[in-house]
Formats: C-alpha cells, sequence, structure tokens
C-alpha cells in the first residue's frame, strides 16, 4: 500500500513537470508575441505619421525633416528607428495630389527567453504607407 502511493506521488511530479513546461513555454510565446505586436503597432504609427507630415510639408519640406519627424513619433522604440530604415518616395514627383509613400523598417531581435532560440535572429517589421500631398 505505501509503495503505491510513493509511486503516485512520484508519477504527479513528472505529470507535473511536463505540465509546467509546456506552461513556462506558452507563456514565454505569449510575452513575445505581445511584444512584436506591440512594435508593428509602433512602426505603423510611425509610417501612417511620416507620411502625414510628408503629405503636408513634401512641397516645401525635405525628406530629411519627414525622417526627423518620423523618427520623432517613435521615440519609445529601444533601439531607435534609424534614419536609413526610412524609405520616402514620390513616384509622381512633388506636387498637389502626387501620392508620397513612406515605408518603415524596424529590425527587432527576440529577448524572451526560450522563445528567442527558436525565432531568427533578427525579424524586419515592416510598415508602409502612402498618402496624398496637399497643396
Amino acid at each position: 500500500m505505501r509503495r503505491l502511493e510513493q509511486e503516485r506521488r512520484g508519477q504527479a511530479v513528472v505529470e507535473l513537470a511536463l505540465v509546467l513546461s509546456f506552461l513556462l513555454l506558452t507563456a514565454s510565446a505569449v510575452v513575445q508575441f505581445g511584444t512584436l505586436y506591440g512594435i508593428k503597432l509602433r512602426v505603423e504609427h510611425a509610417a501612417r505619421e511620416g507620411a502625414r507630415y510628408g503629405a503636408i510639408h513634401a512641397i516645401t519640406g525635405t525628406d530629411e525633416e519627414i525622417r526627423a519627424h518620423t523618427i520623432a513619433v517613435a521615440h519609445d522604440l529601444q533601439p531607435a528607428i534609424r534614419a536609413d530604415n526610412i524609405a520616402i518616395e514620390t513616384p509622381e514627383g512633388r506636387g498637389a495630389k502626387k501620392p508620397i509613400v513612406v515605408t518603415v523598417v524596424y529590425p527587432y531581435s527576440p529577448t524572451v527567453p526560450l522563445i528567442s532560440e527558436l525565432l531568427p535572429e533578427t525579424i524586419n517589421i515592416r510598415a508602409t504607407v502612402q498618402m496624398r500631398i496637399e497643396g
């Protein structure tokens, strides 16, 4: 009787170890996904604000001003968005009612333990926004 009780305790410990490892992996994945999603939203917001700023100031402003505004909007990203990761295109020229396209690429290195080993070393999060130049 005593031996059967000890075997059940041992079985419970093994089951607990299996379940806890699965739960830890799942919790880590949720944290990493949440981090990635939050960064994706900030990059999209920066691209949208850069395109909006460009739509208003494209005729009188410069690409550097648009890049600076885009970087300033995403000030909370660490490391910060670099200017060479922001592409500004005006495929039809800079004139009223013509499109301006702002693309932001943010290289992110996963940091959550366990999950970072399963993901690529760097994930490029990209957002492209097109707006019409005002004027």
